[in-house]
């Protein structure tokens, strides 16, 4: 039962965040059940050189997968279509919708050559937020697709009921659409947590580009009266986010002398538990997500999370453990940064470990793994019956 993956970046980079993190615990968890071969970019994003480690061009063995790094002059209809005839294959599964190279290529390579059935999730880019970026290109990519008739060619896999109202707001009826939650494999802490800082620490750990709202954090600072240290962590490999990134910088030089703001460098996804644990506040004000690694990392490292309502992480404040905010209401944003400077030390830490338990929770109860399985098996057994 072979599913062939195709994603943009997998290990050994890190640097396009919850994609790899995804798809490396599916490999960990269902490699058992399932041969995964993953074509991938032989480079992290914004990187000029291929990776030291991987041979590209040829098959890799990475854990329990094996992984083909394409070069760039292999990153073409032809190159992908050569990769997916040598290597035959029951199921592809595409984890982009708006991805030219590593979703329509090997989408219009299959339908016309092998016509194997194809999962694809989109992870997140039919959210709202999402769509209001790029809108334009956009609605005219989505009716072309809809046009072709190639909505109706594809099992879309969501990972929440709401977001599989969303692909059926796109697409309309007449789709299949399977639920199967992310895979995610935080590092629980120990417990051990630091004291409350003073001034209040916050840090923002994800991707600074537009759909992540970094902006939207600042601003909201504006107004915070309590003396505030606010660290950003995340790659801007896109020039588009550079340029975000500078206009950020340039709002944050603004800020009151009470908050002081830090453009940190990237870090590695091995040092994201140890990172969080230093803070006392996890703040992502996102326009979108269909599942949200780093905020689950924050909770599995025992940080009270402040992020935007459009997750599926959901009614934080009646948990305990945070809140759930609409991404461009600022003033609420402030209003539960004071709340947090507030608290004792003894509430803080007891917030910490609600936060810690919740995420231990979902960890042991999620039903992700087996709704993953079953997802492929779907569709291997829709290729059977044809």
């Amino acid at each position: 039962m072979k599913v062939l993956v195709f994603v943009e970046y997998y290990l050994p980079g890190y640097k396009s965040g919850g994609p790899i993190r995804t798809i490396s615990s599916i490999v960990e968890t269902a490699g058992s059940d399932f041969q995964f071969r993953i074509v991938t970019k032989d480079r992290d994003s914004g990187e000029d050189e291929s990776y030291p480690s991987v041979f590209p061009d040829s098959w890799n063995q990475v854990g329990l997968a094996k992984v083909f790094y394409l070069s760039p002059k292999r990153q073409t209809l032809r190159g992908v279509y050569d990769v997916l005839r040598e290597d035959s294959f029951g199921v592809l599964y595409l984890n982009s919708f708006f991805n030219p190279g590593f979703t329509l290529r090997p989408f219009l390579a299959n339908i016309f050559f092998f016509r194997k059935p194809t999962i694809l999730c989109p992870r997140g880019e039919f959210s709202p937020g999402a769509l209001g970026i790029k809108s334009p290109k956009k609605k005219l990519y989505i009716w072309l697709f809809r046009f072709l008739g190639f909505h109706k060619k594809i099992i879309w896999q969501a990972t929440t009921a709401e977001e599989a109202a969303l692909i059926q707001d796109v697409f309309g009826t007449g789709i299949q659409i399977k639920i199967a939650q992310n895979i995610s494999l935080p590092s629980l802490s120990s417990g051990d947590f630091l004291p409350k800082s003073s001034p209040l620490k916050v840090v923002f750990l994800s991707r600074v580009s537009e759909k992540k709202n970094l902006m939207g954090a600042l601003q909201s600072f504006a107004s915070v009266q309590t003396g505030v240290r606010f660290d950003v962590y995340g790659p801007t490999s896109r020039a588009e986010d550079i340029a975000y990134l500078k206009e950020c910088q340039r709002v944050a030089s603004a800020l009151p002398k009470n908050i002081d703001v830090r453009f940190c460098s990237e870090i590695h996804h091995d040092d994201v538990a140890t990172t969080l644990s230093r803070y006392d506040l996890f703040f992502l004000p996102t326009l979108g997500e269909n599942f949200g690694h780093a905020i689950l990392e924050a909770l599995a490292a025992g940080l009270p999370i402040l992020i935007g309502n459009t997750t599926p992480w959901r009614n934080l404040e009646e948990a305990g453990v945070g809140w759930d905010i609409d991404p461009y209401d600022h003033a609420a944003f402030a209003d539960a940064i004071e709340s947090v400077a507030k608290l004792s030390p003894e509430d803080h830490l007891y917030m910490r470990k609600k936060a810690l338990a919740y995420a231990t929770g979902y960890v042991e109860n999620s039903e992700a793994v087996e709704q993953t399985k079953a997802l492929f098996q779907f569709a291997l057994n829709s290729s059977e019956q044809k």
